[in-house]
């Protein structure tokens, strides 16, 4: 079974029954920006950024590598003293980062953390989160 599944941060409008992904590869039209993984790429990870009023953006296609059956810790952290976001693949820094200056960052939002699921065959499937660690640091 193949699936498109995002994990990251979303406008909270977006807290519906449908609308986040669907299973043509495509995002809801809102603001987010986190780790997006199409169905028809079972071994890499994207990271996108999004508004409501732009396309999607990737910020690196095939950001991250990942297995079957193998565990990985994804992260992002924004500082807020240099406004970039850093996204992570097991504690470690990916190179690619996203300037909060930059015209497609969410700005003007109250952002939630989410984690949506999409079989994009219809056949019901399922993604093992382990844990979630989430903290705000001054």
């Amino acid at each position: 079974t193949k699936l498109n599944w995002f994990f990251g941060m979303i406008e909270e409008a977006c807290y519906v029954a449908t609308g986040v992904i669907n299973d043509s590869d495509d995002m809801a039209t809102k603001d987010l920006v986190g780790f997006f993984q199409v169905q028809a790429d079972t071994t890499t990870v994207d990271t996108i950024i999004d508004t409501a009023t732009a396309t999607i953006t990737q910020v690196k296609d095939a950001a991250v590598t990942i297995a079957a059956d193998v565990y990985t810790k994804l992260g992002m952290k924004f500082d807020p003293t240099t406004l970039t976001l850093t996204f992570y693949q097991d504690g470690v820094p990916l190179a690619d980062t996203v300037l909060a200056s930059d015209s497609n960052f969410p700005d003007g939002q109250e952002m939630s953390p989410i984690i949506a699921v999409c079989s994009a065959d219809g056949t019901p499937t399922f993604l093992v989160v382990d844990w979630i660690r989430a903290a705000w640091l001054n």
